[in-house]
């Protein structure tokens, strides 16, 4: 489980960690430089904390995990994927984003988010799971009083 920016491990509701141990072994870190740990010398990068959770689940003898990253916990989870796609079997991002070349920056999200109601065909089912209806409709009444 990954935090948000210059979170502990303690900013993880107890309840919720509870409901995930009664079916996961959950395991909950500090980022380099950030509550527990050292800053080392490497610089602070989204991908260095990748590299960073990658190692750790290596040295806790795990050959894969399921991965949770909150804000940028889902950034340096979604770099984690990319450069150490061995160690993750299964990875929420809540909250994160893309980063690169391939972030939707908010002013171009609007615009996405009026494509997406016209989608037809196989991916508007999956589009249909992540939006749902009624999300979508409110979404359009916000968008025309913009």
């Amino acid at each position: 489980m990954i935090p948000a920016y210059c979170m502990t491990m303690e900013v993880w509701d107890p309840n919720f960690l509870g409901s995930l141990a009664t079916e996961h072994k959950v395991v909950v870190f500090d980022n380099r430089g950030i509550g527990e740990t050292g800053a080392g010398t490497k610089e602070f990068t989204i991908d260095q904390f990748g590299d960073d959770t990658a190692g750790l689940i290596r040295a806790l003898g795990y050959k894969q995990a399921d991965v949770l990253g909150w804000s940028i916990g889902g950034d340096i989870a979604l770099s984690l994927v990319v450069h150490h796609p061995d160690v993750v079997n299964r990875l929420v991002s809540d909250a994160g984003d893309c980063g690169g070349t391939q972030k939707v920056d908010a002013p171009k999200y609007k615009q996405v988010l009026k494509q997406l109601k016209d989608v037809q065909g196989p991916m508007k089912d999956v589009l249909g799971a992540l939006f749902p209806a009624w999300w979508m409709e409110a979404a359009g009444s916000r968008r025309h009083r913009e």
